[in-house]
């Protein structure tokens, strides 16, 4: 076969010769000579005839016949005609609708929001293309200049100046998502409907999940149903999910479908539901299906401030000081001092409880302040963070996310201690006065030694405060307190079936022992044998007498400056100088922390500073350990009464009082009274988590406990504005080893606030309130919130460039901004695929070739008549 190319085409003629050997064409070529000698013979013929002319026509028509007869019987051609079709392929565009879109990015320097106009076409009703490619021009000459208002001839004339910052405003006020529509629609960037010319194009949008495909752009950017745009459901705006849009793109990849070309992207980039995007961009890139982002926001950070977190105790007593650690995030601020204060909101009154002012260098940071709030009034308090720039003329980015709300339970209550100590030493002097003192604590002791006479009865002189020279007897005694301080006792004082009944008030009821070193015999009497309880109880081993001429000072570990309660001070560096500024002491035990023991202060010696930096391991002084269900403190000193010098009760009572209620910290309970007392143990609870029920029965019952096999429940209740409803009744369960503690748990409760009130028939003449004014009494209640997830929608606000980076990277694609978009249309039509086709037409079988060969015997037959041949 041979092929003729035809000029400037794709097509060709395909010649296929019939003849296969020399005989063949030998008979072919005889053939042809036959015939044309017989028309040549009838020429001559004819010449003698008619006009030479006439005759000479006639035989150009009869070659013309027999030579198109022999080219199609010898040759068979073939016309081949190539066509070339493009294929469209799949593009599917998926744009960002989470809350993090709804921000401006005020921060992109001048030239940036003179390009974002051009190609957003935002200034058409202000200047022309040409006067914005001029500005442009003059700011890229002028790189240096970070602020375009600096440069004195940008632009030059003061009318052509005011139209230059109005453009710029403009950008400035262009919300993320607006930037996203303004690409596709037509008046603006043009994106969708050029990508859907070529290609079927699929538009939707996703946050947490994917949205249901839509039509038309603007379709896409309607305001969702509130309801529809709670939590967990399709439309729920509080989450980013890049997985979801790159998952789809896969799933509509199938062989029976058409080719996806790419996944455009439109996003600021934030991720923060699920797992990374990371190993499906990876996934898309082994399929050809590559990733082009629009990162939507400028490379810097927005200006904003924003209150990431903040932690408070769920339960506290009433007036008590509760330490509110919270965590803020500044970006995109210029230097500038920060109010960050902690209040109650209003209504009635707008109360600020603590303060303070954060010198902010202008470099993006965080900041975490603790503060101290006291609070007077029991039940759940609401408290707010608030923080806010000193400079008025500072404009954020957003302002809902300075401000987070939290709640306190805050419990007319008291914390229930035993002291415990051999002798009336010092040490336990000063601890048992300061605890006596604090109205939150409930405090009774017993000492072993005393001075008796005899003429008062130990009854009488319980009564009248003094301490106990033994343990309760009674089984479940210890059950009722909170924490227990065991000071310098004697084996012999405390017998190995009292050491059992401490191991289990730790181990089994999870109570808090605090052991307070001693000269006499704590801990020294009982580290010897690995089998006592007591050294199950330290948290050290071979403890060991530190004995100082000079004095040493307690010096906090890294783990001892994150407990809160060792923290003297509001603030963290002034706690630490507080601790370096206290008395020093003479006497102490320190050894070696046990496994999983947390080391939280150390002995320091002047002589210190020249010796190598001892393991803080081996020279524990203040050590915290888990045990059970229980926590042991143990104390190397027994003179922290010298903390009093010069300053009377402040640190004393500030250290020891927090070390109560670290250890009743999940004791308080907000709502009940005299015979029962039961809440949460938090005030508010996230989404999906567990709840904790608590009940505690009261003493004043008089001995009463519930039987074993008793009806006892927690009746939930959801309130919605002055609507209530019943959502469940939670079976609560008696606490092993403390029958006046019942415990019931409950989960999946949407997010909400919600009221308890306690379902026990056996007890229902004692769970009412107060009679109100008109004489009736209701139940009692406590209450609770659950919070929808966190999200760091309103927190990380910055584009996250790098992220789009690696997913671009890993697929295969290409990051791309507002500003050159339009490059994406050549770019994935490039990537179409084309289908090539080759189309044979035979000509011995075209109806063209008879045509031809009809109107050349037409043409013969009627010339010959008309010259008057036969």
């Amino acid at each position: 076969m041979y092929a003729l190319p035809a000029p400037f085409t794709d097509n060709s003629l395909l010649l296929q010769p019939r003849w296969t050997g020399f005989g063949q064409a030998a008979l072919l070529l005889v053939l042809l000579l036959g015939a044309v000698t017989l028309v040549i013979w009838l020429y001559r013929t004819e010449m003698r005839i008619v006009s030479r002319s006439a005759a000479v026509g006639l035989l150009g028509l009869r070659l013309a016949v027999v030579l198109a007869l022999f080219f199609l019987v010898s040759f068979q051609p073939i016309w081949a005609r190539t066509i070339r079709e493009v294929i469209p392929g799949r593009v599917l565009i998926a744009v960002d609708r989470s809350e993090s879109m709804d921000v401006t990015d005020p921060q992109r320097p001048a030239r940036d929001k003179l390009r974002l106009a051009r190609a957003l076409k935002l200034a058409g009703d202000l200047c022309s293309d040409a006067q914005l490619d001029n500005w442009i021009r003059q700011h890229d000459e002028k790189p240096n200049n970070s602020e375009w208002v600096a440069a004195e001839d940008v632009p030059r004339s003061p009318e052509s100046r005011q139209v230059h910052d109005q453009v710029c405003q403009r950008v400035d006020a262009l919300l993320r998502s607006q930037t996203a529509r303004r690409l596709l629609e037509d008046d603006g960037g043009n994106l969708f409907k050029s990508l859907r010319g070529p290609h079927d194009v699929e538009l939707l949008g996703f946050a947490q999940d994917l949205w249901a495909p839509v039509e038309h752009v603007e379709d896409l950017f309607l305001t969702a149903n509130q309801e529809d745009a709670k939590p967990g459901n399709s439309y729920s705006r509080a989450f980013t999910d890049l997985r979801a849009p790159l998952a789809h793109a896969l799933e509509r990849s199938g062989p029976d479908q058409a080719r996806v070309l790419g996944v455009v992207l439109l996003t600021d980039g934030q991720h923060n539901w699920g797992t990374s995007p990371a190993a499906k961009a990876l996934e898309l890139g082994e399929h050809k299906l590559p990733i082009f982002p629009v990162a939507l926001g400028a490379r810097g950070s927005p200006p904003d401030i924003a209150v990431i977190n903040v932690k408070a105790p769920p339960a506290v007593f009433k007036d008590v000081e509760a330490t509110i650690e919270v965590r803020l995030k500044v970006s995109g601020i210029k230097a500038q001092d920060i109010h960050v204060r902690v209040h109650r909101p209003p209504p009635p009154r707008d109360e600020t409880l603590d303060q303070v002012f954060i010198h902010h260098d202008g470099a993006d940071a965080f900041y975490t302040k603790r503060f101290q709030v006291r609070l007077d009034q029991p039940g759940s308090q609401t408290l707010l963070v608030t923080a806010k720039p000193e400079n008025e003329a500072t404009k954020e980015t957003r302002s809902d996310n300075n401000s987070q709300a939290f709640v306190i339970n805050v419990a007319d209550d008291k914390a229930r201690v035993l002291l415990i100590d051999g002798e009336a030493r010092w040490e336990y002097h000063y601890l048992a006065n300061a605890l006596a003192r604090d109205r939150t604590v409930q405090v009774q002791s017993v000492l072993f030694a005393q001075p008796r006479l005899g003429r008062i009865s130990e009854e009488e002189l319980r009564d009248i405060g003094h301490p106990r020279q033994a343990l309760p007897a009674e089984a479940d005694a210890l059950a009722g307190y909170d924490c227990i301080v065991l000071g310098d006792v004697t084996a012999d004082q405390l017998p190995p079936a009292e050491r059992v009944r401490l191991e289990k008030f730790v181990a089994d009821r999870g109570g808090t022992l605090v052991i307070v070193a001693g000269k006499r015999a704590m801990p020294s009497a009982f580290a010897d044998n690995d089998q006592d309880p007591l050294a199950k109880l330290l948290p050290i081993e071979t403890p060991r007498v530190l004995a100082s001429k000079s004095g040493f000072r307690v010096t906090l570990t890294h783990d001892g400056k994150q407990t809160p309660f060792l923290q003297l001070d509001s603030a963290p560096e002034q706690s630490e100088s507080r601790w370096r500024q206290l008395p020093s002491h003479y006497w102490g035990v320190v050894g070696r922390a046990k496994p999983g023991a947390a080391v939280l202060a150390t002995p320091f010696e002047k002589s210190d500073e020249k010796q190598p930096a001892a393991d803080e391991r081996d020279r524990a002084l203040i050590v915290r350990q888990n045990y059970g269900f229980g926590r042991v403190l143990f104390v190397g000193l027994d003179s922290t009464w010298r903390w009093r010098f010069r300053e009377g009760d402040t640190y004393h009572h500030r250290f020891w009082g927090q070390v109560i209620r670290w250890a009743a910290a999940d004791k308080p309970l907000v709502s009940g009274n005299e015979f029962v007392r039961f809440g949460t143990r938090d005030a508010v609870y996230q989404q999906g988590q567990e709840v904790d029920l608590v009940v505690r029965l009261g003493e004043e019952l008089g001995g009463r406990t519930l039987p074993a096999d008793a009806l006892a429940g927690a009746r939930i209740l959801r309130r919605s504005g002055d609507k209530e409803e019943a959502v469940a009744l939670v079976p609560l369960h008696r606490k092993e080893a403390q029958p006046r503690v019942l415990e019931g748990r409950l989960r999946d409760l949407p997010a909400g606030q919600y009221a308890v009130e306690l379902a026990i028939p056996e007890l229902a003449d004692k769970l009412n309130g107060p009679p109100g004014p008109d004489g009736t009494s209701s139940p009692l209640r406590a209450a609770f919130t659950v919070m929808p997830p966190e999200s760091d929608e309103k927190i990380e606000l910055a584009t996250n460039w790098p992220l789009l980076e690696e997913l671009a990277a890993k697929s295969g694609g290409k990051v791309f901004t507002p500003e050159n978009a339009a490059e994406l249309v050549d770019l994935l039509t490039q990537q179409a695929a084309t289908r090539t086709e080759r189309v044979d037409t035979p000509l011995w079988q075209w109806w063209g070739t008879l045509v031809v060969l009809l109107a050349l015997l037409t043409a013969e037959w009627v010339w010959r008549k008309l010259v008057g041949l036969p």
